[in-house]
C-alpha cells in the first residue's frame, strides 16, 4: 500500500522524508496539490516531489495524487468502521446481517488495496503456465482450499488441497516443471505450512502464498505474498474475517484464470450442457 510505503521514513532521503511527513500529517490537503505547491510547502523543490514518485512506483504526481487519494479515502472509512464493535453482548439478531457485511467489507477492503495490479497480473500469467495446482491449509484453512481447489479444476486444473506434504506424488510428478502451490496461514507463521514451503522450495514449485503479517516467515519463502489484515484489526471477529479475505484472494486467482482460459471454458461449458 501507498500509505505504507510512505510511514518507511528510513528509507527515505531527509527530502523525501519531508513530502512523506507532510502528506500523512495533511492528507486532507492533496487535492489542492501540484508537484509544484507540494514542493514549496516542504521547503524541496518541484523536481524532488516528482522524483519521489518515481522513486516509490508511480508516472507522475498525477498518478501517485490519485492512489493517495484513494487509500487516504478507504483507510477513513475503515477507521470508522473499526472505531465500532460490529459484534457484542448487545447486538440485536435483526442487525446481525448489516453487522456481518460490515465484517465483510473491511477485510475485504484492505485487502483488496493491499494487492498490486501488476503483481496480481503476473502472478495469473505465470499461474495460467502450470499443469498442476495444489494448495495447502490447515484447520480452518482448509475449508478455503478446498473449495478453490474444486474451482480450479472446473477450468482443467490438476489440483488437490493437501494437508501434508505426500513425498511420492511430488517425486512422480518431478519431470513436470509447472508445478504451483498455494499455501494459506492466517498469520504468516503457522509451522506445518512453513515447513511445507520450505519442502516445496527445495521442489521446484512455483509457490504462491497468502495470509497474514503478523509473522513474515512465510513471505520470506513464497514467489509472491498476498497478505490479509490481521486479526488486530478485525474486531475479534478473526475466523470470519480471515476466511473471507482469504476467500477473496482464491476467488481473485480463480476468477482471473477463468478470463486467460475464457474461450476453453465457453467452450467446455457448451460441451457440458450438449451432454445433458
Amino acid at each position: 500500500m501507498l500509505l505504507d510505503d510512505l510511514e518507511k521514513i528510513s528509507d527515505f532521503s531527509n527530502a523525501e522524508s519531508e513530502l512523506a511527513r507532510f502528506l500523512l500529517d495533511n492528507p486532507d490537503q492533496i487535492n489542492d496539490l501540484t508537484a509544484l505547491k507540494l514542493g514549496k510547502l516542504t521547503y524541496t523543490s518541484k523536481s524532488t516531489v516528482l522524483r519521489f514518485c518515481k522513486k516509490i512506483g508511480f508516472s507522475g504526481f498525477t498518478d501517485f495524487k490519485k492512489r493517495f487519494i484513494i487509500e487516504t479515502v478507504e483507510q477513513q472509512r475503515v477507521l470508522e468502521v473499526s472505531k465500532k464493535r460490529p459484534v457484542n453482548q448487545d447486538t440485536e439478531i435483526k442487525n446481525l446481517s448489516t453487522s456481518i457485511m460490515s465484517i465483510y467489507n473491511e477485510a475485504l477492503t484492505i485487502t483488496r488495496l493491499q494487492i498490486e495490479p501488476t503483481i496480481l497480473e503476473s502472478t495469473l500469467q505465470k499461474l495460467a503456465t502450470m499443469s498442476l495446482i495444489d494448495i495447502y491449509g490447515n484447520g480452518i484453512a482448509e475449508s478455503c482450499g478446498v473449495a478453490a481447489a474444486f474451482k480450479f479444476r472446473t477450468l482443467g486444473y490438476n489440483s488437490s488441497e493437501q494437508t501434508n506434504i505426500n513425498e511420492h506424488f511430488i517425486a512422480v510428478t518431478k519431470n513436470q516443471r509447472n508445478r504451483a502451490a498455494i499455501l494459506l496461514s492466517f498469520t504468516g507463521g503457522n509451522s506445518a505450512i512453513i515447513e511445507f514451503a520450505n519442502y516445496l522450495k527445495g521442489q521446484d514449485f512455483y509457490l504462491i502464498g497468502i495470509g497474514g503479517n503478523s509473522d513474515d516467515s512465510l513471505s520470506q519463502l513464497v514467489d509472491v505474498y498476498f497478505k490479509v489484515p490481521s486479526t488486530s484489526n478485525l474486531n475479534s471477529l478473526e475466523v470470519v474475517s480471515e476466511m473471507a479475505a482469504i476467500n477473496y484472494v482464491l476467488d481473485l486467482l480463480f476468477s482471473g484464470l477463468t478470463v486467460i482460459n475464457y474461450s476453453s471454458v465457453v467452450k467446455s461449458s457448451a460441451d457440458l450442457i450438449e451432454r445433458r
